[in-house]
This record gives structure tokens, C-alpha cells and sequence, in this order.
């Protein structure tokens, strides 16, 4: 499981490291009217997880499920249900994306000069939508065969031809927006179609067969879908309402700060989406065999690894924000540091609880989480209109209103749910997962924290040096106090392992 999580991690790094180039590339090149259009109009891919989500964690269940009773046959119906449903619904769900492709001026504010670009980038974004959303159903057979690293290797790959044609299109056609969206959607097809032929290699029972369609298996994934699709909406909106709000209530300076801002916190939050996705079959067997205090257990011990992972980038992009945002794309935005630090400082409450909507998808407890996710997004969505309608905050007070809204749902909600959920006391989740989680970004900003006082993190070479300083405190300290005795036997005898092999080795 965490060669497979390391996979999907280590994938996305490599694609979060091209976004950075990216950005600073094309806002060093192009006016921010012009780019602040592509934050806006990549609210459209946001709505692939909301839409995804009405499917994808109930088929994923089910067909595990299936699988452990020998019910194969079930397998093929509930593919075949799926596929031609979704089928369905993408050809009328493009057909009106192209339609308001073409009024895209009358729903967002868009410069007269862009007007063209908007309107093929929103076809472009919508069609890509549609492909990816196409192959999810079929990414499950990656989840029955825990094959994670190979269909990570599959979009690695994918991901190093996106960054060559879209560097490509940006030296040799010049620097637009479009070309992103072209090298993006080029990318979406072949890794559609590439996991499609290798998930019906994988699964014999991925074969599509009209007459298996059946309406009854359709309406109870999507019966278990609707609550889980409120999560995903509640990710829709603390992702994507900054932009569409400031379009409409701000500046072009404003939406791009708040989209460049927020970057750390979406890039952090699809880091641990990837890293976690095994452990959503291994948790669903724990629940099928009854296996509870080891399922409460892995609660624990995910909210803890998911700290130790995201404090050690949160915590000194916290600390050096303003001195990565100026040497990053200047003093024009510099509204985006204080964006960042909003975002980040709901880190240490909000991945605490991190692996709770798996615990709700894997014991089939959902209507009280997604209900209580729905609700923060309301909130929320409702104090950022507030807070742009009477006050000039800008993207300081979108992100100050996602921030207090997701403390107070956290705390009063999610943290007493979990709790029950993993049959847990609040005393243990204080000491197994705050304390240790995050006792070692405590020793890193001791390094951190004077050294950005004293202005030695003003340039990269000074940021990244005691960056890295400070990292290896946060190591140590989490290798020397942190661990449990069984991680410390497991890190033991994995070492030993590599030892033997190594001895061996001629």
C-alpha cells in the first residue's frame, strides 16, 4: 500500500513542479486579465469529482465487495450499467457545455479581447471533462488488482508528453493560455484511452454488454452516490467559488492572487487524495470482515501520517510566504502570501480527521458526513458573498471565510464524528495524532521561523537552504520521537530486509 501511495505521490510532485513553472511563465508574459480567464474557466474540470463521485465510490465498493463473495457475473452488470448511464449523460452534458461556450461573455466577465480564446478554452476544458470522467469507471480494475503504480506510471508518462507539448506550443506558438488547455486535453485522450484497453486487459468482466444494462443497479449507485456527492461539492465550492465570486465582485489582480494563493492547498489536497486511494479497498475489507478496532486504528494512524506529510510543506511555506510569493511573480500580488498562510493554517485541523470520509464510505455511515460537508460549503459560499458584497477584502476575505467556516466545522463536527466512527476517545486522537503529528513542524520552525526574521530566506538560494535545514530537523524529529513501537519494528525490519538483499547481491 505505500509502495502504491508513493506511485501517486510522486507522480503528482512531478506535475506540481510543471504548474509552478507554468504560472510564473506565462504571468511574467501575459496581462492578468488574460490569464486570470483560466482559474475562472477551470471551474468547469471541478466538476468532474462532483460528478464522478455520484459513481465512483459506490461501483468501487461494490465491485470489491463482489469480488471477495466470487459474485463475477454481478461485476459485469454494474460495469455495463454504469458505462452506458454515464455514456449518456456526458453526450448531453458536452452538448450543453458547447452552448454556453458560446455565451461565456453573458456568465463571466470577459475582456473583448479574449473572447474567442474564452470560448474555445471552455469547449476545449469541457470535452477533456468528459473524456476523463468517461475512464473512471474502468480506473476501478486498478483498485480490484491494487495496480495503483501501474496506472500511475500510465499518467506519469502521459504527464511528461503534456509537459512537452505544452512546452513546445508556448516556445514555438508564443505565450497564450490556450495552449494549456490544448496540450490538456491532448493528454486526457491518450490516458483515457490507454486505461481503458489496460483495465479490459486486467478484468475480462470490463466488457460491455447492452443487453446487461440494468436500471435498478443504476438507481442504487446513485442512491449511495448522492450523499457522497455532496462532499465533492463541498470541494467545488472551497476550490472554485474564490474565483467565479472575485470575477464577478473584484479584479483580475484579486482572482489570481486568490488562484496562485491557493495553489499549496489544492496541490496538497490531490496529493493526499492520490497517496490515500489504497487504502479505500484495504479499509472497506477491514468493515467487510468486522475487523473494527483495526479500522479505528487505521483512522488514527492516517490522520497522523496525513500531518507528518502536510505540515512539512505547510509549515515553512507558512513561515517564507511572503518571501516565496515576491521572488515567485512580484509585489504585484502580494495578497497571495497572506492567501497562502490562510489556507495552510487550517492544515493541522483539517487533516487530522483526514481518512474520516473513507470511514464513512467503508462502513456505509455517509448521510452524517456528507451532509455535514454540504452544509460547510453553504456556509461558506454564503460568508465570501457576504464578505465581497460589504467589506474590500478581495481574496483575503474568500480565503478568511473558508478558513473560519472549515475551523468551526472541523472542531464542533467532523472530529466528534470521527471519533465515534473509529470508536475512539478524544484523549488518544489528542495524543496519537495531533501531538505526534505535529510535534515535528514544531522542531522544523525552530529553524524555520529566526532564520525568516533575519532575512536570510530573501532569495531562493537562502529559502530553499534553510528549507531543507529545517526539513531535516523535522525528520529527525519525527524519526526520534514520533514513531510507534510497531513503526519503528516495521522501519527495523524493512532496513534489515534490504540489508539481506543487498548481501546477497553479487
Amino acid at each position: 500500500m505505500l509502495i502504491n501511495s508513493a506511485s501517486g505521490a510522486i507522480t503528482l510532485l512531478i506535475n506540481v513542479f510543471f504548474v509552478f513553472w507554468l504560472y510564473q511563465y506565462l504571468l511574467a508574459r501575459i496581462p492578468a486579465d488574460e490569464f486570470a480567464i483560466y482559474p475562472v474557466l477551470m471551474v468547469i474540470m471541478m466538476l468532474g469529482p462532483v460528478i464522478i463521485s455520484f459513481f465512483a465510490s459506490a461501483i468501487s465498493r461494490e465491485i470489491i465487495v463482489a469480488y471477495s463473495d466470487g459474485r463475477h457475473d454481478d461485476v459485469t452488470v454494474f460495469h455495463t450499467s454504469i458505462v452506458l448511464a454515464l455514456a449518456g449523460f456526458l453526450s448531453l452534458f458536452a452538448l450543453v457545455g458547447f452552448v454556453v461556450a458560446t455565451q461565456i461573455d453573458h456568465l463571466l466577465t470577459v475582456p473583448d479581447t479574449m473572447l474567442v480564446e474564452a470560448r474555445l478554452m471552455t469547449m476545449m476544458i469541457v470535452l477533456e471533462l468528459c473524456v476523463g470522467l468517461f475512464a473512471g469507471p474502468f480506473s476501478t480494475a486498478f483498485e480490484v488488482r491494487q495496480r495503483f503504480m501501474q496506472r500511475d506510471v500510465v499518467t506519469l508518462s502521459v504527464n511528461i508528453g503534456k509537459i512537452i507539448l505544452t512546452g513546445a506550443l508556448l516556445f514555438g506558438l508564443g505565450p497564450n493560455v490556450v495552449w494549456v488547455s490544448v496540450a490538456s486535453l491532448t493528454a486526457s485522450v491518450v490516458n483515457a484511452t490507454i486505461i481503458i484497453i489496460m483495465a479490459r486487459r486486467m478484468l475480462p468482466e470490463f466488457r460491455i454488454y447492452p443487453a446487461r444494462f440494468s436500471l435498478t443497479k443504476v438507481r442504487s449507485v446513485l442512491s449511495f452516490g448522492a450523499w457522497t456527492s455532496l462532499g465533492t461539492v463541498t470541494m467545488l465550492i472551497y476550490q472554485s467559488a474564490g474565483p467565479v465570486l472575485l470575477n464577478i465582485y473584484s479584479t483580475p489582480v484579486q482572482v489570481t492572487s486568490f488562484f496562485i494563493g491557493s495553489v499549496f492547498d489544492r496541490r496538497i489536497s490531490s496529493l493526499m487524495t492520490v497517496a490515500l486511494a489504497p487504502i479505500q479497498p484495504v479499509m472497506v475489507a477491514m468493515n467487510a470482515s468486522g475487523d473494527w478496532t483495526r479500522l479505528g486504528n487505521t483512522y488514527l494512524r492516517g490522520g497522523r501520517y496525513a500531518l507528518w506529510v502536510a505540515m512539512a510543506v505547510a509549515t515553512p511555506i507558512f513561515i517564507y510566504a511572503d518571501d516565496f510569493i515576491t521572488l515567485y511573480i512580484g509585489d504585484e500580488y502580494q495578497d497571495a502570501s497572506t492567501v497562502t498562510r490562510l489556507f495552510l493554517a487550517g492544515f493541522p485541523v483539517g487533516y487530522a480527521d483526514v481518512l474520516l470520509s473513507r470511514m464513512a464510505v467503508a462502513t456505509g455511515r455517509i448521510r452524517g458526513f456528507f451532509l455535514g460537508t454540504f452544509v460547510a460549503g453553504a456556509l461558506a459560499l454564503i460568508t465570501s458573498i457576504l464578505v465581497l458584497t460589504y467589506t474590500d477584502l478581495g481574496a483575503v476575505g474568500v480565503a478568511g471565510s473558508i478558513l473560519v467556516t472549515a475551523m468551526i466545522v472541523h472542531l464542533g463536527y467532523f472530529w466528534p464524528l470521527g471519533l465515534s466512527m473509529a470508536n475512539t476517545t478524544f484523549s488518544e486522537f489528542l495524543r496519537k495524532v495531533i501531538l505526534r503529528g505535529c510535534a515535528p513542524a514544531v522542531a522544523g520552525s525552530v529553524v524555520w521561523l529566526p532564520t525568516q526574521l533575519m532575512g536570510l530566506s530573501s532569495t531562493w538560494l537562502g529559502l530553499f537552504l534553510w528549507g531543507f535545514i529545517g526539513g531535516f530537523v523535522y525528520i529527525g524529529v519525527l524519526l526520534g520521537f514520533c514513531l510507534s513501537p510497531d513503526e519503528r519494528r516495521s522501519i527495523k525490519g524493512t532496513f534489515d530486509k534490504l540489508r539481506k538483499r543487498a548481501e546477497k547481491a553479487p
